[in-house]
């Protein structure tokens, strides 16, 4: 977990056959898919400034998740390894960026009981407190990762000092209640928190969707795995979203629909009441690996008629011994359509944590960790330092930025944002490497 490639071994990687041999699935209604042939468009790099580098000290290292921004400009998110040790041997921090590029660490995580190795962002109520997820910390457990410690909920509240004041809202056990959230929070308007965790529940190694309530009490919402072929799910990496009826939207990045040799399927896209009863709108299968995609590891966005968009990080097509991953579209009548399969070249290659964000004209933003034109080597996926793009609704591709590996950084883990004016591409993250190859990451804005 102390370096990006152990990340994902630490987490199960999905290609791994021990963590995935429990999931074998078949779904039960059928689902219609199409696969469009889209273009790529070159398209002139956008300017990009670098706000941050982190220097993988106490200020941070290796941020993997989607900014946000106060009405003042300031920018808010986590780094996942730095803070109380040097590079990867840090639990992570809290950190503030302001406009002039001044970066303030809000909270410095030991490892302990407040929790260790933020991997997700975080989320502002009214009052400006910040609220997130850590994957380690607090207790462990013996379905956690490595049997050990199983994350906590946080609430960060603004002091007139440094350190912000945390409070640790629920700790995972890795047992009924879940453990080891990858992903961030979400609010409704009473204050209550929404999430996931990969592992724990009523089946030990494939994960909840959970609710800690205003009061701090958590309720488990539902149990993935909870049918004996896993067609439901397990293992959700994503958060989840809302829609206006109260109903939850997500990914995991196994279950769904097994093959005719028993080989388990590879995702899901769900759907959660709230009565709490759960269906999948989407299997991913390792027979279609090639057509669909596969493991869904980011989350999906809806549009105000309904429909779902995406990407997955691996299926497609082949390049350089990986699969590329595709950006999809999923319909309100569960029809299923790929709007760009990434070839793993100048496209690039990989999209992994950040969900795409859709701007009014329908086109799609997003990020690949690795391809592009740079220079980069090392990482998950073929050779590149990854990409920023977009893709309109009948699938042609524009590369908007490519990632060169030296100050602007490598590896975008996270996703496209909207800063304060409107502008659609706003600010991210790059998250460097853990062994300092390529730096500990850095906070950009990108200008249209």
């Amino acid at each position: 977990m102390k370096s990006i490639m152990q990340r994902r071994i630490f987490g199960f990687s999905p290609r791994a056959a021990t963590a995935v041999a429990a999931f074998a699935v078949v779904l039960v209604a059928a689902v219609f898919a199409t696969h469009s042939v889209s273009a790529v468009k070159k398209t002139p790099s956008l300017p990009l400034q670098t706000l941050y580098t982190f220097t993988g000290g106490a200020d941070g290292a290796n941020p993997y998740a989607t900014l946000i921004e106060d009405t003042s400009g300031n920018l808010y998110g986590t780094t996942m390894n730095g803070g109380s040790g040097v590079g990867a041997e840090g639990y992570g921090v809290v950190f503030e960026v302001s406009p002039a590029g001044a970066e303030t660490v809000l909270y410095t995580f030991t490892g302990g009981a407040d929790g260790g190795y933020p991997s997700a962002g975080v989320i502002m109520d009214s009052k400006g407190n910040l609220y997130g997820t850590t994957q380690g910390g607090g207790v462990s457990g013996e379905y956690c990762m490595n049997s050990g410690p199983c994350g906590v909920v946080f609430k960060l509240s603004p002091t007139s000092q440094r350190p912000w004041t945390e409070t640790v809202l629920h700790t995972f056990t890795g047992d009924a209640d879940g453990g080891n959230p990858y992903a961030g929070l979400i609010a409704d308007s009473s204050g209550n928190l929404y999430g996931t965790t990969r592992i724990g529940g009523s089946q030990p190694l494939a994960g909840v969707a959970f609710k800690i309530s205003s009061a701090g009490q958590e309720t488990v919402l539902y149990n993935f795995c909870a049918l004996t072929s896993c067609d439901d799910g397990a293992n959700p990496e994503a958060g989840l979203i809302r829609d206006s009826q109260d109903n939850l939207y997500g990914t995991t990045v196994n279950g769904g629909i097994a093959d005719q040799y028993g080989d388990p399927g590879v995702g899901t896209i769900f759907k959660l009441t709230p009565a709490n009863q759960e269906s999948v709108l989407y299997g991913y299968s390792i027979a279609n690996d090639g057509t669909t995609g596969s493991y869904p590891i980011a989350g999906v966005i809806r549009d105000s008629v309904g429909n779902l968009y995406g990407t997955t990080s691996q299926g497609g097509l082949t390049c350089g011994g990986y699969t590329c991953g595709v950006v999809f579209t999923l319909a309100t009548n569960d029809h299923y359509t790929v709007l760009h399969y990434f070839k793993g070249g100048a496209d690039g290659s990989t999209p992994n944590y950040g969900s795409l964000l859709r701007a009014a004209s329908g086109v799609l933003y997003g990020t690949t960790t690795t391809g592009g034109s740079g220079s980069c080597t090392g990482l998950y996926g073929p050779p590149g330092c990854g990409t920023l793009f977009s893709v309109t609704a009948s699938g042609n591709e524009s590369v908007l930025y490519t990632f060169k590996g030296q100050a602007d950084g490598a590896f975008p883990e996270a996703g496209a944002t909207v800063d304060r004016t409107g502008k659609v591409l706003g600010f991210g993250t790059t998250s460097g490497s853990s062994d300092g190859t390529y730096g500990y990451g850095t906070v950009f804005e990108v200008t249209k």
